[in-house]
């Protein structure tokens, strides 16, 4: 049936092939809450012995309160409401946490991962606009007949299916996973061997590199989604390739290129960013394979150097050296100045690094800090 993910897949019976879970809620889970899914594995996939009946009593309350939900109105933010974790929730599954011994790792980012469940359930649930709509919004009129009825029918399986599904924060967790498969925004499994794969050449090269030729790390080239579907990459996309060859070709620059973008434009296109501009790099200019890392995730300029941050510590890129940005004009622009600072703290939290100087009409240095590791689910289509 749906919604087994962090629970149970993870437990023996998923291990054995037993599990009637899908394979994709605990790849999901996986991805979106790493530090969750191990405290889990670590701790025998249950809650330890000592806040058993603490949780319990959790999971008792939560399945009244969604039993109270059958009837509701206005539905579909009634069902939502009483599945998400409340403030009253969180305080007793915080308090298990810290007396389970749960790892400061996982105790730092747990606010974050009730508020990104409570999100995930709100939009794709409930429909409510997300941070960029065009792109990441409900699939389907969450008010309409059929949608309805799919979570009536989620509710009545949360009710009424082993308890091993409802164990607190999991049940409102693998729902939430439910409803992103549900509107196919799985976007986050869509490279799940990037570095055995895509990037394993690059991966290697790293290895043997003096970095000392080098005046930068690599060079990162932001992509630029179409706005027409079926067209692979954009016009822009393409300039601003070819700007970021003539530097590379000069030697000395950078070991690497690094084309940054993920499914994006236009919304649920089936092109990769990341992916396409480095076909072109190959194709147009026959460059070696080893020479691109690609990154295919970020649907945005913050995480574009976010997720670059993290592609160059696989690489065991030296921390001292800047990366090379180029874009066109506007986007350098952009990129240099205080309002994009300002964007990154409003949209991940922090700076991803020192920005500047500028070089040139296309190129902007950057220095990334160490911020840039943590996943954070609240934008689950890039975390």
């Amino acid at each position: 049936m749906w919604s087994l993910g962090i629970c149970l897949t993870l437990g023996s019976a998923a291990l054995a092939g037993n599990s009637t879970a899908p394979a994709f809620e605990a790849a999901l889970a996986q991805r979106l809450f790493p530090e969750l899914t191990k405290f889990w594995s670590n701790n025998s996939k249950a809650w330890p012995h000592s806040v058993q009946q603490t949780i319990d009593n959790l999971r008792n309350t939560r399945q009244d309160r969604l039993a109270q939900s059958i009837g509701c109105t206005p539905e579909p933010a009634c069902i939502i409401e009483a599945i998400k974790i409340n403030s009253n929730d969180q305080r007793i599954l915080t308090g298990a946490l810290n007396a389970s011994s749960a790892p400061a790792s996982l105790l730092q980012v747990w606010p974050q991962y009730v508020n990104a469940t409570n999100r995930l359930l709100e939009v794709y649930g409930n429909g409510t606009e997300p941070l960029y709509p065009e792109i990441h919004a409900i699939s389907y009129p969450a008010n309409s007949p059929d949608y309805k009825l799919f979570l009536e029918t989620l509710r009545t399986y949360q009710l009424t299916e082993p308890t091993s599904i409802k164990t607190p924060p999991c049940d409102a967790i693998d729902i939430g996973l439910t409803l992103l498969d549900a509107n196919d925004r799985d976007n986050v499994l869509y490279f799940p061997d990037l570095w055995q794969r895509q990037n394993a050449p690059a991966l290697t090269k790293a290895k043997t590199l003096d970095w000392s030729n080098y005046n930068y790390s690599a060079i990162l080239i932001p992509g630029f989604g179409p706005e027409i579907y079926g067209v692979p990459l954009s016009f822009l996309g393409k300039t601003r390739l070819r700007i970021a060859v003539a530097e590379f070709n000069k030697g000395g620059v950078a070991p690497f290129l690094i084309p940054s973008g993920g499914n994006v434009h236009p919304n649920k296109t089936i092109y990769n960013e990341g992916l396409e501009m480095g076909r072109w790099l190959i194709d147009q200019y026959r460059m070696d394979n080893a020479s691109i890392a690609l990154e295919p995730n970020a649907r945005h300029t913050t995480t574009n150097l976010r997720n670059t941050a993290r592609t160059l510590k696989v690489l065991g890129v030296p921390t001292d050296k800047p990366v090379l940005i180029i874009s066109d004009k506007s986007q350098r622009n952009d990129i240099a100045s205080e309002s994009f600072a300002a964007r990154c703290v409003r949209e991940l939290g922090y700076v991803t690094g020192d920005v500047g100087p500028k070089i040139g009409d296309f190129a902007v240095e950057w220095r990334p800090n160490g911020r840039n590791e943590v996943v954070d689910p609240i934008d689950p289509l890039d975390p």
